[in-house]
């Protein structure tokens, strides 16, 4: 049967919750990860007034990987963004996975989003993806935030570091993309335990940036993790003048 909304609309897409993902599904099931039910759910980009808990809305965009048709009578393709539930009086952003063309497909879920353009909105603060922190063994580095992307900079003697303000969990996470521009000495995008020197040296998990004036895109392989890790940036070594920026647009975690 076809899902129907509950803010109104009837549209060939189904909804459905839980900690383990269903084996067989409907094409056009999106899956969230939740252990609270969902009573109701719709599709628009602001949150519905007047929530109830575990209510979710899921968001659209101008373009995404995932591409569903979901029209009955004629084609209607909707671009899939990312999906909220409000849980304990908040909107929470939402792990999930959507079944289209015979395969699973990852949702959306942004630690940083700057489409939003907002210096600080453009962080997701419910997964971890707060403003980030610096850390080092000398020199300089900086972050600076803009309305559609933020800036790390650096001008090192000695290893720098960043990271978010908190751990986020990578349980069920295949993927961390970014897409950024970079110019200068190169770093690393990395994943973390231990927030110091050493911790970030030998991270968990990494990928070194590409420079140029081009976007970029660069995924981390976190498949083989399980439980809360930092997210950030290694820059610079133990030499002088190897200073450079990277101007990070999105962080985007793929189930």
């Amino acid at each position: 049967m076809n899902g129907r909304t509950n803010c109104g609309g009837s549209l060939k897409l189904h909804v459905v919750g839980g900690t383990t993902k269903p084996s067989s599904v409907a094409e056009n099931t999106i899956w969230l990860n939740t252990s609270t039910a969902i009573p109701k759910w719709c599709v628009q980009n602001s949150a519905p007034d007047s929530p109830s808990a575990g209510d979710v809305y899921i968001t659209v965009r101008t373009t995404t990987s995932n591409a569903l048709n979901i029209g009955s009578a004629f084609d209607v393709t909707l671009y899939l963004g990312t999906a909220w539930q409000y849980q304990s009086g908040a909107w929470v952003q939402l792990l999930g996975e959507v079944y289209y063309s015979g395969s699973w497909h990852g949702l959306q879920t942004f630690v940083y989003d700057g489409t939003i353009g907002s210096t600080t909105g453009n962080y997701n603060a419910d997964i971890g993806g707060q403003p980030w922190t610096t850390g080092r063994d000398g020199g300089d580095v900086n972050i600076t935030n803009y309305d559609d992307h933020f800036t790390i900079s650096f001008n090192p003697y000695g290893q720098q570091w960043t990271g978010t303000n908190k751990k986020i969990d990578f349980t069920n996470v295949n993927t961390v993309k970014f897409t950024y521009t970079a110019s200068g000495y190169t770093g690393n995008l990395i994943v973390y335990t231990t927030k110091s020197t050493s911790g970030t040296r030998y991270p968990d998990a990494s990928a070194a940036w590409t420079s140029g004036s081009s976007r970029h895109s660069t995924s981390i392989n976190v498949s083989g993790l399980t439980g809360q890790y930092w997210l950030g940036t290694t820059e610079g070594s133990s030499a002088t003048g190897q200073s450079g920026s990277i101007n990070i647009f999105s962080i985007e975690l793929i189930t």
